[in-house]
């Protein structure tokens, strides 16, 4: 259709709906031309699609937040993380502690039958290369807490870069992340932590500071506000190394957290 002057008759006439009671007798006098005509059918017309389309945005919307919140079964969750990692293969060696990262995470009451706790988070001791990391990776993405996964090294790098006190950012949940498709729509993304007890101190001004124990303590300080079931760690550190590490105080702690398992086999990689 050629550009035209004219102003669409159904943007003239919007919002007057009731002045058009009060229109004089002649008013039904008034013929349009077929130029007139085709003005107004095409507004009107791309007034209903754009109406139409926005109706049908919104459904979808709340289509997809209804899916994101209705949580999966352990047995829908074992089929989407396997979904979206084809590379990962359930063998002898990970099958048990894969389905019971299933139920953990589908908040199944059957994990409880197990003698673990819902509300507690997870940390996966073992030595190298059994998969305790991979375990975690496949599951960041879950309709209860997602999570992100970061290494110890990471952290302390950060922290020696910008300040001990920035031990804060992981104290919490993860920054500006969450309310969108991606993460179910979860308000907050929690963390893991990966292979602590790995990480060297950091100096503060000349001190010493142990950024992970730092970050675990206040977490636990602040667990009427930070959900235990929203931190996970791995470690290569039996419980008693774990106390060496650190202190027992810590060891107690870690004991209230979380979840303690314990993966065994041969070397993966």
């Amino acid at each position: 259709m050629k550009a035209s002057n004219m102003q669409p008759i159904g943007n003239i006439l919007r919002g007057r709906d009731k002045r058009m009671l009060a229109m004089p007798p002649d008013f039904d006098q008034i013929s349009l031309t077929p130029e007139e005509t085709e003005y107004a059918l095409y507004d009107a017309r791309c007034e209903k699609y754009f109406v139409e389309k926005e109706r049908q945005e919104k459904a979808r919307k709340a289509r997809e937040l209804q899916e994101a919140i209705t949580p999966f079964t352990s047995d829908q969750l074992a089929e989407f993380v396997l979904k979206n990692h084809p590379g990962f293969h359930v063998d002898h060696q990970c099958e048990k502690m894969f389905h019971l990262l299933c139920q953990y995470f589908a908040n199944d009451p059957a994990f409880e039958k197990s003698g673990y706790k819902l509300s507690k988070g997870l940390l996966l001791s073992g030595p190298v290369g059994v998969g305790k990391t991979e375990l975690l990776k496949i599951f960041c993405k879950n309709k209860r807490q997602c999570f992100h996964l970061i290494s110890v090294y990471e952290i302390e790098a950060a922290c020696q870069k910008n300040g001990v006190e920035y031990f804060q950012t992981f104290a919490g949940m993860v920054p500006g992340w969450g309310n969108s498709p991606d993460f179910f729509y979860q308000k907050f993304v929690g963390w893991a932590f990966d292979d602590i007890g790995r990480e060297s101190v950091v100096f503060d001004f000349g001190n010493k500071s142990d950024v992970v124990s730092k970050i675990i303590q206040t977490r636990y300080l602040n667990k009427h506000r930070i959900p235990f079931s929203s931190l996970h760690l791995t470690t290569n550190l039996t419980t008693h190394e774990i106390e060496s590490r650190y202190d027992y105080a810590l060891k107690s702690r870690l004991r209230e957290m979380l979840n303690y398992f314990l993966l065994d086999g041969s070397d993966r990689r």
